[in-house]
């Protein structure tokens, strides 16, 4: 899915894209061995506010392990962007599959980039596939995408999300604990060049070596966006990382990662709402994910930075960003009840007002609220 969404965001002017796309032939037939198959079921929900209705997963039943050939797909050449899908399912496990560039060969032609979608590794076993980019000194140019709920799955304590500023502590200390694969040895900084955990659709927070920025959903919490718009979906981090690729290969030199998140963050939200698409083959319905339409909307934020549709808009951009110096989060105590608002807003009013009194920029904030609103008075602050 990521391979054939990134084909459909990257014009073929600026970039040439490689990958294994899967016959339809082994798609339709349930019972091979040759891919690794799950069991859903799938049904059109209601999505409050707007007047149609959206195929989303209903539910997971259960999956039967497969057996890719690795090596017959192994693909060839030095890439200048390398993505990687990482989900246990063999692969990394199967170097003589892995792209020639991560041989040990190749140690002299690394590509500029490398993205990997890391999952499942919570059971304490070392990856063959990360420790290869280490030994090969590709650490500082690798970018991990994770979700929240393997990050959650190992020995390291997240709760529920209760505000944003409680998520971020947890997640940059989970981050930087020794029970996650992410840093070499105990209170040293992450050794690649950032991690960057999806919360689904409500955003995500990017832990680099000594700073973290966390997108997220002004006016809800972690899953409030879902649940408002019942039902589960597949492909949120294709449209992440689907989002990265495009923004990768339109200007490498001044990639901006935060940005492209929120482009891919939005992405995953309009997905969300609008759902897999159905399509007629052969007399009967069958469910699609929207390549296309995500495509051509990645098209209409990208160069535009506005959403035509306005109720849309209201839902799918309704995002802040806010960043903090590692230590201050990891070294906070109980006592310190630091917020995005004081951070964000206050002081900064401080510093462009020369405010020394913290009360007057209280009043000041106060103030634009009255007369401009929360949304515009508040920008980058939870609501």
């Amino acid at each position: 899915m990521i391979y054939q969404l990134a084909k459909a965001m990257v014009p073929q002017n600026i970039a040439q894209i490689e990958g294994i796309e899967l016959e339809e032939e082994l798609l339709n037939r349930p019972n091979t061995d040759a891919i690794t198959t799950s069991w859903t079921v799938w049904r059109q929900f209601p999505n409050p506010g707007f007047n149609h209705q959206s195929f989303r997963l209903e539910k997971w039943h259960e999956f039967e392990p497969g057996y890719w050939d690795y090596i017959s797909g192994r693909l060839s050449g030095s890439p200048d962007m390398l993505v990687i899908q990482d989900s246990n399912l063999g692969f990394r496990d199967c170097p003589e599959g892995w792209p020639e560039v991560l041989s040990y060969d190749s140690a002299d032609k690394p590509p500029r980039d490398i993205i990997i979608q890391l999952g499942q590794y919570n059971d304490s076993k070392d990856n063959p596939l990360l420790e290869r980019i280490i030994d090969l000194g590709w650490a500082d140019r690798t970018t991990i995408v994770t979700p929240l709920s393997d990050l959650r799955s190992c020995a390291v304590k997240i709760g529920l999300s209760l505000s944003w500023e409680r998520m971020l502590e947890e997640v940059v200390g989970a981050v930087l604990s020794s029970n996650c694969p992410f840093i070499p040895a105990p209170n040293l900084p992450v050794q690649y060049k950032q991690i960057i955990v999806t919360l689904g659709a409500s955003g995500a927070i990017i832990v680099g070596r000594t700073k973290s920025t966390m997108i997220f959903d002004r006016s809800m919490q972690e899953g409030d966006f879902a649940n408002h718009y019942p039902g589960q979906m597949m492909g949120n981090h294709a449209c992440l990382i689907g989002s990265l690729v495009a923004d990768w290969a339109e200007n490498p030199e001044g990639m901006d990662w935060v940005m492209a998140c929120s482009k891919g963050i939005q992405l995953a939200r309009k997905l969300h709402i609008l759902g897999y698409e159905a399509v007629d083959e052969n007399q009967y319905k069958q469910l699609r994910f929207p390549l296309d339409t995500i495509a051509d909307f990645y098209q209409e934020i990208s160069e535009s930075c506005n959403i035509t549709d306005r109720l849309q808009s209201d839902q799918i951009s309704d995002l802040g960003f806010f960043s903090i110096l590692n230590h201050k989060v990891i070294n906070s105590e109980d006592g310190d009840h630091w917020t995005i608002l004081e951070e964000k807003l206050l002081k900064s009013q401080q510093r462009i007002l020369s405010i020394q009194d913290l009360q007057l920029a209280v009043n000041e904030c106060a103030r634009n609220i009255v007369l401009h609103g929360p949304l515009s008075a508040l920008p980058d602050v939870p609501v």
